[in-house]
């Protein structure tokens, strides 16, 4: 387990930057429908990686507003088939929500 991971908000224009030593999360928050900048997701795992961070320790996490947007293949740049297994697409419409409804207000006590 990794008890202190550096967590970052917009550190190098990075929305959210969850690091330790053995991974990189990147997030990438669009929940008001902003457009992927150009190259935007290649650019943000070149920055990790220029931090010793290897292809194989990134991960990254895209959320959207809901599941009709989806990042573009220009914001990937050519890396979209090598972070399909380190990649995920969450909405906060389908899932974060949902989550925090079924998973989180439970255990809030009153």
């Amino acid at each position: 387990m990794h008890p202190n991971p550096s967590i970052t908000q917009e550190e190098e224009r990075i929305d959210l930057w969850v690091r330790d030593s053995e991974y990189a999360l990147i997030i990438e928050n669009k929940a008001c429908d902003a457009f992927d900048q150009d190259t935007q997701l290649y650019r943000y795992i070149k920055r990790t990686e220029n931090h010793g961070y290897k292809d194989n320790q990134i991960y990254v996490i895209y959320l959207p507003r809901t599941n009709d947007s989806a990042p573009s293949d220009n914001s990937w740049n050519g890396l979209k088939d090598e972070f399909a297994e380190r990649s995920v697409q969450l909405s906060f419409k389908d899932d974060i929500i949902e989550w925090l409804r079924n998973e989180v207000v439970p255990h809030i006590p009153p």
